[in-house]
């Protein structure tokens, strides 16, 4: 159970399921990923100072809108180029079958784009990425990115310390020479520039 592996007074805010089948925990203190399998258990944890943030991702697949079109093309070119009977029939059928993946492809490709919330730890190389990544963007995932960023933005909470203002008081005579205002500690007159009287 995740409860045997938490801290003193460490409490669960928030939860969901990463791509990798393993739990994901947001806690008051880290974030932890928990999986428990036949061999036993598997408890990866970071540090909130450690997460930069979640951000929320989405895969594109325009590699396969490009090859669907391209299918298609190949298709075309092979029907409308077959001339030999029996090699044009299968010409025919090569390119048929080419035309329908490449169809199929297309709007798969368009239509089909997962979602998740992706942990972003510095330090983190990419074989890490799919460990800290939610398997969707439901309720639970939102949740707990949400409480993920609430957590960072606590710890940016540094008290501004206030400027400390000193205040001097300064004692003013008058100068001998022209009568004017100088500090009592100055040597010569900031007016006249006569030198002080001892």
């Amino acid at each position: 159970m995740i409860n045997d592996h938490l801290l003193v007074n460490e409490n669960i805010l928030a939860s969901t399921n990463s791509r990798t089948g393993a739990q994901l925990f947001a806690t008051n203190k880290r974030v932890i990923s928990y999986k428990k399998g036949l061999l036993g258990e598997k408890v990866d944890c970071v540090n909130y100072p450690h997460v930069i943030g979640s951000v929320y991702e989405q895969q594109s697949f325009l590699g396969l809108i490009v090859l669907g079109i391209v299918l298609i093309i190949v298709a075309y070119f092979l029907i409308s180029n077959s001339s030999i009977i029996f090699i044009g029939g299968l010409l025919n059928i090569f390119g048929i079958i080419l035309a329908l993946v490449g169809i199929l492809i297309i709007p798969m490709a368009i239509f089909y784009r997962p979602s998740w919330y992706q942990i972003q730890v510095s330090g983190m190389n990419k074989d890490d990425r799919a460990k800290w990544r939610t398997a969707s963007t439901n309720e639970a995932a939102k949740s707990f990115s949400r409480c993920i960023q609430e957590q960072i933005g606590l710890r940016e909470k540094v008290p501004i310390k206030e400027k400390e203002i000193i205040t001097k008081e300064i004692v003013m005579v008058s100068c001998d020479y022209c009568g004017g205002l100088m500090p009592q500690k100055s040597t010569f007159c900031p007016n006249c520039g006569a030198r002080r009287k001892e």
